[in-house]
């Protein structure tokens, strides 16, 4: 086992565990596939076109014999098509999407032209043929998409290309459990027509001297699920070594990933790492060089993965987001990238130490360019943070701020690259 390593060094474990998961499909109606993972590309089974059609509504004809005016031919709507072949002169009316009938070569669009019951004169000559060609989109067996998180779009692209249902990974399994004697399961509601004051009275008395709500549970499990997973928050252990080791073995029968929070550091009540030795996982790290997130354990049973996160709600975010997505999309046949931007730092950024990689919670805007509105540019600014307790600082952040090892300051107007945590509103 590895000590005190590089969370980048980290990752690269990780994913190397990842080859452990057998990847598993199943076929599925395409319309229930939106945030399924498509683990292979997909290619067109048909020319797209599958014929050249009308790009508009008009008269198809050939431009190679222009005449002054054109003799009607019965008209080609969208689903039908005309095998006799135009004759001299004569034109075919014909709707957006219909086929070109045989002999055309382009079409005049209706508002260029004069029509008199069975004859049309051309008011306006076309310079272009207005015909989309059989295959301009794509040719049969061109890739249209390639692995991925299979987005509305990508099921039109499917359909379009003559899918009915898709293979998808199998998402694996993800048990989460939450370790502390001081955790408490949250017991209130969120009603603005609820009196605040009692419902605080009723919050503290709960909670007693000692006591915090859980929120890492929750937490992880709304995390994973945003992944696509199947995740279950499976409760709170005491710090209890006998309690802890039959959750962790049974978490070990019925999941695929066990994610712990809280236990893992060095103090006298964190069993979680000799805890999950003694249920057969084998150590790979369980120290980094990361702040929030130091004391973090990975390892491995069989074709299964355990990470012990730190307690703290921030470090526990951080890990997942750095750490655990990228395994959960590597175990359905993807690699992960997170949404890097890059933006200029809008405040001095100081630390007292440099030994670690660090992470700090940042928002980005976007501000007009002083002599010129219509341009903007992306603005980090740093926010409020008094450490991985502080959960609420992630209310306001939408990035994460990375700072590397041996940096200790970065100045305002520094172009730094920052991690997309959430949707830009």
């Amino acid at each position: 086992m590895e000590q005190s390593i590089h969370p980048d060094h980290a990752l690269e474990l990780i994913l190397e565990a990842a080859n452990l998961f057998p990847l598993k499909t199943e076929t599925i109606p395409i319309e229930q596939s939106a945030g399924r993972v498509l683990p292979y590309s997909a290619c067109s089974l048909i020319d797209q076109p599958p014929f050249t059609k009308s790009a508009m509504d008009g008269y198809a004809y050939n431009n190679a014999t222009p005449c002054l005016e054109y003799t009607l031919a019965e008209a080609v709507k969208a689903g039908s098509h005309r095998s006799t072949p135009l004759g001299p002169c004569e034109a075919v009316p014909i709707m957006t999407g219909a086929p070109i009938p045989n002999g055309a070569n382009a079409v005049q669009r209706i508002e260029w032209t004069e029509r008199s019951r069975d004859r049309v004169k051309f008011t306006k000559q076309e310079t272009i043929s207005n015909l989309i060609m059989q295959g301009e989109n794509c040719k049969a067996g061109d890739i249209v998409l390639t692995p991925r998180i299979i987005a509305p779009q990508d099921i039109g692209i499917l359909a379009a290309s003559g899918y009915r249902t898709v293979t998808v990974s199998v998402p694996p399994r993800v048990g989460i459990l939450s370790t502390g004697d001081e955790l408490h399961e949250p017991n209130c509601s969120l009603n603005q027509q609820s009196e605040l004051q009692a419902i605080m009275n009723q919050a503290a008395r709960y909670l007693g001297p000692a006591g915090i709500y859980d929120s890492n549970g929750y937490q992880l499990t709304a995390h994973a699920l945003a992944c696509g997973v199947y995740a279950h928050f499976l409760g709170i252990c005491k710090d209890d070594p006998h309690e802890l080791a039959a959750a962790l073995s049974e978490a070990l029968l019925n999941y695929d990933i066990v994610i712990l929070s809280g236990g893992v550091s060095k103090g006298d009540f964190d069993y979680i790492p000799t805890i999950a030795k003694q249920c057969g996982v084998k150590p790979v790290f369980h120290e980094l060089t990361m702040r929030p997130g130091k004391p973090t354990f990975f390892g491995t049973k069989d074709c299964k993965a355990v990470f012990g996160l730190p307690g703290n709600p921030v470090s526990t975010f951080v890990n997942f987001e750095v750490l655990v997505k990228p395994l959960l999309y590597k175990s359905m046949g993807i690699s992960y990238a997170p949404h890097i931007v890059p933006a200029l730092l809008n405040e001095d950024i100081r630390r007292k130490g440099s030994d670690r990689v660090e992470f700090l919670p940042g928002n980005l805007s976007y501000k007009s360019s002083s002599n010129d509105n219509t341009f903007c540019f992306p603005v980090i600014t740093p926010l409020k943070y008094h450490g991985s307790s502080m959960i609420t600082a992630l209310a306001g952040a939408n990035v994460l701020i990375r700072i590397e090892k041996g940096i200790e300051h970065l100045s305002k107007g520094d172009t730094i690259h920052v991690r997309l945590i959430r949707p830009l509103y």
